[in-house]
């Protein structure tokens, strides 16, 4: 297989992981989104080349337990990248959803409480 080959395979394998959870693309897709960045920019920030950032977006996502940081330097040995900002990129993403998550269950319980004062009040 040739180069050019091995990379567009890479990139067709690494776009399909993007919408698994368990798969670094997942993250890397909605860190994109979130920072409004390409694929080129975050390959950048991790400090590898654009295949070095394919084979990263297809390794396992580490379990945020006490071999995270272990985890994460395996990972970052294998792709070149920096330990540090994968890190930095992983929590980030998983603060934005905690704080969306956390925003969309305080609107559902405020409407709840307004349709509950509406309803005390006698009124629709």
């Amino acid at each position: 297989m040739n180069e050019r080959s091995e990379s567009a395979h890479l990139a067709h394998a690494a776009a399909r992981t993007a919408q698994r959870p368990s798969f670094l693309a997942q993250v890397f897709a909605r860190y994109l989104a979130i920072e409004e960045i390409d694929e080129g920019a975050l390959a950048e920030l991790l400090g590898c080349s654009a295949s070095d950032y394919r084979r990263l977006a297809l390794c396992r996502m580490p379990a945020t337990d006490l071999a995270f940081a272990e985890r994460i330097k395996q990972i970052a040995a294998f792709s070149g990248a920096s330990a540090d900002v994968l890190a930095q990129v992983i929590r980030r993403v998983h603060a934005v959803e905690s704080l969306k998550a956390a925003a969309s269950n305080t609107g559902a319980t405020l409407l709840a409480a307004r349709e509950r004062e509406e309803l005390d009040d006698g009124s629709e």
